[in-house]
């Protein structure tokens, strides 16, 4: 998993996955990593989380890969569920929102302000 390393509160999310998660992946700061040997541009890496594994994964298809790899049946449906149309849409605008807002949720600091132009 790949993260930004800079954001209080992104790094407190990835943390309390960890403690609360049975199986979570190894979890790196964007910050320093070669993200290019994977495919993946700067802009990319500042726009989501991403789960590295048979494929690249962003988003909200990072949460929901990272769901479905728990032992509860409760958490595959739910992994699931994110992925498949029409449920699959309201999670990308969900996690778009959380990205747009991160910088007013718990742990942030003034790294975790996103400017959806610094993409362009």
């Amino acid at each position: 998993m790949i993260y930004d390393g800079d954001c209080g509160f992104c790094t407190l999310t990835v943390n309390w996955g960890h403690n609360h998660f049975k199986y979570f992946p190894a979890a790196t700061p964007s910050q320093g990593y070669q993200y290019a040997k994977h495919g993946l541009s700067k802009a990319d890496i500042d726009s989501s989380v991403w789960v590295i594994d048979d494929k690249n994964y962003s988003g909200h298809r990072a949460v929901a890969w990272l769901l479905r790899h728990q032992p509860g049946l409760f958490w595959k449906i739910a992994g699931w569920t994110m992925i498949i149309p029409p449920f699959s849409i309201l999670f990308r605008i969900g996690y778009r929102l959380v990205v747009l807002n991160r910088h007013r949720f718990p742990g942030s600091t003034n790294a975790c302000k996103f400017d959806p132009k610094s993409l362009s």
